[in-house]
Parts: C-alpha cells; sequence; structure tokens
C-alpha cells in the first residue's frame, strides 16, 4: 500500500524537482510520502504479528523492526551514494554536498527522487505479488491453540 501511494508522490516530487518549481509543492510531496510510509509501516506490523502465537510476538515484531531499520539503512545509504555519484558527473567536487552549484545539486537530487520513486514502484509489484499469491497455512497457530486447550483441560 505504502509503495502504491510513495510512488506517484515521490515521482511528483522529482517532476516538482526538475521543473524548479516552488517549494511548498515539493513540501506537499514530501507530506503526501511521509502519509504513505506512515500506513506502510503500521500495516507492516499488522502484518508481522498476523497468524503469530501471542509468545512468539515479541519475536515477530523484532524481526520486523529489524527489517524495517536495516532496509531504511541500506536504502539511504544507497540513495545518498547515488546523489553523491550524480553530484560529481554533473560537474560537482567529490568533497561534500554542501558547496556545490544550485544546478549541480538540482540534477543531482531529480535522479535521486526518480530512483527512489522507481525502488517504491517495484516495491508496490512486489506488494502486489505477495498479497495476490497464495495464502499461507495457520496450521502452527492452530496447533497452539488445541495445545493451550489441552493444557487448561489436564489443569482443571
Amino acid at each position: 500500500m505504502d509503495a502504491l501511494v510513495q510512488a506517484p508522490t515521490v515521482g511528483w516530487v522529482s517532476l516538482r524537482t526538475l521543473l524548479e518549481t516552488a517549494a511548498g509543492l515539493v513540501l506537499l510531496g514530501l507530506f503526501a510520502a511521509g502519509l504513505g510510509q506512515g500506513v506502510a509501516f503500521t500495516t507492516m506490523y499488522v502484518a508481522a504479528g498476523t497468524g503469530v502465537a501471542a509468545d512468539d510476538q515479541g519475536a515477530a515484531s523484532a524481526i520486523a523492526s529489524t527489517a524495517q531499520q536495516l532496509g531504511g539503512s541500506v536504502g539511504l545509504a544507497a540513495l545518498v551514494g547515488l546523489l553523491s555519484e550524480r553530484a560529481v558527473a554533473l560537474g560537482g567536487t567529490g568533497v561534500g554536498l554542501t558547496g556545490q552549484p544550485a544546478g549541480v545539486m538540482t540534477g543531482a537530487l531529480h535522479v535521486t527522487f526518480a530512483a527512489q520513486a522507481g525502488i517504491a514502484v517495484l516495491g508496490a509489484v512486489v506488494a502486489l505479488g505477495v498479497i495476490g499469491g497464495p495464502r499461507p497455512r495457520r496450521r502452527r497457530a492452530e496447533r497452539d491453540r488445541r495445545t493451550e486447550r489441552e493444557l487448561a483441560r489436564q489443569a482443571a
């Protein structure tokens, strides 16, 4: 769901950056992308805990949180690397991003936003494939419920 919201909004930000429009329009696009991310993270944690036994909820949440943080770290590093590479390719210096000419940074940001939008579209395609795929069996959860009932009967 996030990718379906994020892809067009990040693409819109990329287009607005390319056309050098007002900062307010860019901020509106970033706001919409953040809204999509908020929906996605909530959905991710609900999905991570669905069908998981009560005793395993902490582990499921920890795995989802680790995946989110690791993905964010690797994704950010890749996008910053792309931004730096594009800045140098467009005539900027390789020393740092501060002090670069405005045209260099605008071009580099355009490519970076476009890459981010492409990643979001790829994520949407994968998510739709997973959602439409076969449903996992819930044998373990059913087995855990039966075991809990049996233990309760034995204790009584």
